[in-house]
């Protein structure tokens, strides 16, 4: 792994073809942010796309994995994303890569929910959204 100042920039793993599901993936990223933040009534509906730790739907764990709040945090998980994740597409393939991506990020749900149960998060609003556990499982 190459960093750049903590930012990985690269891996010694050779990418021998181009990586569509990590495209779309960060394409559906992007423009979902864009969308949730820049058209009102979309905005409006983000909390109900988000995976609410105290009525949680399977649903909403999967739409969750594509909603972040700020420009930081999106583009944290997309620079984890673009830079790990074409070596593994590249060798698991594209249909395995959005399962596991999707997998991860359920579970990142549950996870964060289980600690919003236990108090381990606080008292806060039990509302999670974000691709970081989907990330961090890639």
């Amino acid at each position: 792994m190459y960093y750049f100042f903590y930012i990985p920039v690269g891996t010694e793993l050779p990418v021998r073809k181009p990586a569509p599901a990590v495209i779309g993936l960060t394409t559906l990223n992007v423009l979902w942010f864009l969308l949730f933040t820049y058209c009102p009534p979309l905005a409006a509906r983000m909390p109900a796309m988000a995976f609410d730790a105290s009525h949680p739907l399977l649903v909403n764990s999967i739409t969750a994995c594509f909603i972040h709040a700020d420009w930081f945090h999106l583009f944290g998980n997309m620079v984890f994303l673009a830079t790990l994740g074409p070596a593994l597409e590249d060798r698991v393939g594209s249909g395995r890569f959005l399962l596991l991506y999707l997998a991860c990020g359920m579970i990142g749900m549950a996870v964060q929910a289980e600690a919003w149960h236990l108090g381990i998060l606080g008292a806060g609003e039990p509302l999670i959204l974000g691709a970081s556990g989907a990330i961090a499982g890639i």
